[in-house]
């Protein structure tokens, strides 16, 4: 009997435990932390340049950079996104990663209340 594939969220430091989880990992970034290669990345879930660089350089608000995030997944169909997603895993469970550890609030954690509310599936965060 074949497991449930389930989602997950964690962040690239515990990249180790997602992979001895046998969860597939992928980035929801623009890309991966230096010296990580070889991963997979959806790319339409993380955050623009110009709201990245907003908030690098002060010119946004946490919370402008927080509703401009909202507009951007609002503007995605999100049962698309959680079929591409699990899509990437080919059966297995997958982890969508960024770069805040727990409990620091990020994208991540946006990204997995949106798709709860809009697919009626439970995110958990993968153990670190």
């Amino acid at each position: 009997m074949q497991q449930e594939q389930k989602v997950f969220t964690s962040y690239w430091g515990n990249l180790k435990n997602v992979s001895k989880e046998g969860i597939v990992a992928i980035g929801i970034c623009r890309y991966p932390p230096r010296g990580i290669s070889g991963v997979k990345l959806y790319k339409d879930l993380a955050p623009t340049g110009p709201m990245l660089k907003g908030l690098k350089d002060g010119s946004m608000s946490k919370p402008e950079f927080h509703k401009k995030f909202q507009e951007h997944l609002d503007s995605l169909d999100p049962a698309k996104v959680l079929e591409d997603l699990k899509g990437m895993g080919f059966g297995k469970s997958i982890a969508i990663l960024c770069y805040e550890k727990p409990p620091d609030s990020c994208h991540r954690h946006k990204v997995a209340r949106w798709l709860e509310q809009k697919c009626d599936i439970k995110i958990e965060e993968v153990k670190y």
